[in-house]
């Protein structure tokens, strides 16, 4: 039982000097202590403030600059349909302008053909003329030289 009652003694007499303690404290550091712990409190909650208010801003930016992109985003996408319907309708008009063009070149390639046809001369035609020519070219007539063919 003697150990219990040192026990009993050691731990008030800490307690005492615990108290003892903070006497000393108060006396030596008096109110500036609590002056001290007051003002880390207003500090405390005006870091608090300040942290709420710039989430508030970080976060109200942050929305602002999201519509901004998404805006952005939405008028490129807009601006690349027009253009991409713009060029299929150029695109259609040109193949069509082509098509219309190869067309007009054919049918001037037919007409051009049917005249050279209807304009030439056929071998046999061409031949005589050349002999004819030839004939004129020596000094016979056309009809003396064909008598010699003929004899001859």
């Amino acid at each position: 039982m003697s150990d219990a009652k040192a026990e009993k003694t050691s731990g008030a007499s800490l307690a005492e000097g615990g108290d003892k303690i903070d006497r000393i404290r108060e006396i030596l550091l008096g109110s500036s202590l609590d002056e001290l712990a007051t003002r880390l409190g207003r500090l405390d909650g005006r870091v608090q403030e300040v942290d709420t208010e710039l989430r508030g801003e970080l976060e109200q930016r942050i929305g602002s600059i999201d519509a901004s992109v998404a805006a952005r985003i939405e008028e490129s996408a807009r601006t690349e349909a027009e253009s991409r319907q713009k060029l299929a309708d150029e695109l259609s008009a040109l193949r069509k302008e082509l098509a219309k063009v190869r067309e007009e070149l054919h049918s001037s390639l037919k007409r051009s053909l049917a005249e050279l046809d209807a304009e030439k001369v056929d071998r046999f035609a061409l031949s005589r003329i050349l002999a004819d020519a030839s004939v004129r070219l020596q000094g016979e007539s056309a009809p003396a030289a064909r008598e010699s063919r003929k004899n001859g």
